[in-house]
């Protein structure tokens, strides 16, 4: 128990650290965090520690690296049947796939993404996943669907007041 609140604390400094810009003390937060639950066997903060480890190497622009840190967690997250880290991690995929502007399987990844999220009831992934399919459909052309993701999805943030997302 001891150990499991460690953790957690040690993994949302880990965050906080990669939110800051300080990828060193993100790095090595993680590493360790890692590490530890590794040892404890504290499978959900393995699968968070390996994302938040792809998140920091899509800021240094290693993709292959991200996109290996993504697909562990997400088989773990799977294993463990977290749907919240599923979802997240098909997103940061999708992504990634995005960026290599593979639109077939970005959308793919996002649409999975969104179908555990409605599934949840998951407002803030909803409109998320929402963006990102209304940019990938910009991106391929299709302005008619890409006006009716991000429209429902600018809605959701509305009802949200998520600023961030009006912007």
């Amino acid at each position: 128990q001891k150990g499991a609140v460690y953790l957690t604390a040690l993994h949302s400094s880990a965050w906080f650290a990669l939110m800051q810009g300080d990828y060193g003390v993100a790095r090595s937060s993680y590493d360790f965090c890692l590490r530890l639950a590794q040892e404890l066997k504290v499978k959900d903060i393995v699968a968070s520690s390996l994302a938040g480890l792809g998140h920091l190497a899509l800021e240094r622009d290693d993709v292959t690296t991200a996109r290996s840190f993504y697909e562990q967690s997400l088989a773990l997250e799977r294993a463990i049947k977290n749907d919240l880290g599923i979802s997240a991690c098909l997103n940061s995929l999708g992504n990634i796939a995005d960026g290599q502007e593979d639109y077939v399987a970005a959308r793919i990844f996002f649409e999975e993404s969104l179908a555990i999220d409605r599934e949840l009831g998951n407002d803030l992934g909803i409109a998320i996943r929402l963006g990102n399919l209304g940019m990938v459909a910009l991106e391929q052309g299709d302005v008619a669907s890409a006006r009716v993701y991000l429209n429902e999805a600018l809605a959701i943030r509305k009802a949200l007041g998520d600023k961030r997302g009006l912007a």
